[in-house]
């Protein structure tokens, strides 16, 4: 059997560290203007499938250029336990 990581210890054993607070708090400001531009979006008459298509590109962008390497960790310790249990 495998041992289970804890998202921090995996973040450790990865050389990884949580994030920042600086880039913490540019992508929290970035999400809310990314909430901002939907709300004017559906003001202006889009409808819900482009309105939401926005906000899953644009948050998908920000994912590429604010990456949270606590989510990379436990997303690989994730995918090690499934590849570990499905040999």
């Amino acid at each position: 059997m495998y041992s289970r990581l804890l998202p921090k210890e995996s973040a450790r054993k990865h050389g990884t560290d949580a994030m920042d607070p600086k880039n913490k708090l540019e992508k929290a400001t970035a999400l809310y203007a990314i909430g901002d531009a939907a709300e004017k979006l559906k003001k202006a008459g889009a409808d819900d499938v482009e309105v939401g298509t926005f906000i899953q590109g644009a948050r998908q962008k920000l994912a590429e250029e604010r990456p949270e390497p606590e989510k990379y960790a436990k997303a690989y310790a994730a995918a090690s336990r499934f590849a570990e249990s499905n040999q």
